[in-house]
């Protein structure tokens, strides 16, 4: 068995996010990070134990595609107590204190909320009607059914979802 070396950050969110396996004693599919490297920790069982699944960190994946699905690898800088987090404006890691992440994060989700809002607009304007499926229930029916289904209130309120985790 390897030497477990001390954890020097931990991403800010869950292992879970990230397509990590849980605790394979327990089943416990929501475990917690480790203060040792490429290990999670279960409160359940109380152990650490390395995953069995790899999840996103398995293979490469590109920084851009993981946000459009919520995730992002910020994290928490354990020696520092600061946040470093990556800014696609810049392309390069910013270090923030914790407040000023809070804030930074604020100003993302509203102008993600703007610019959806923005498209969703546009999109209302030259979209033209069209038939679909008429359903009652939209399980295994027509993708163009369940769009329609959803009202653009629903679609905005999904997008705040996605924001607060964002």
């Amino acid at each position: 068995m390897s030497e477990k070396v001390l954890r020097t950050r931990v991403y800010l969110q869950r292992p879970r996010e990230y397509g990590l396996s849980g605790c394979p004693q327990c089943g416990n599919a929501d475990p917690e990070w480790s203060e040792f490297q490429k290990h999670c920790w279960c409160p359940t069982c109380q152990i650490d134990f390395e995953p069995t699944e790899d999840g996103v960190f398995g293979g490469p994946i590109l920084m851009q595609m993981a946000a459009l699905f919520g995730m992002f690898f910020d994290s928490l800088v354990l020696e520092t107590g600061q946040v470093e987090r990556y800014d696609f404006d810049s392309q390069d890691w910013v270090t923030e204190t914790p407040e000023q992440y809070e804030i930074s994060r604020d100003e993302k989700r509203k102008a993600l909320h703007e610019r959806w809002t923005a498209a969703m607009e546009r999109t209302a304007a030259v979209k033209k009607p069209r038939e679909t499926p008429a359903v009652s229930d939209t399980s295994g029916s027509h993708p163009d059914a369940v769009l329609a289904a959803l009202s653009p209130v629903t679609i905005e309120k999904l997008v705040e979802d996605i924001g607060r985790d964002w």
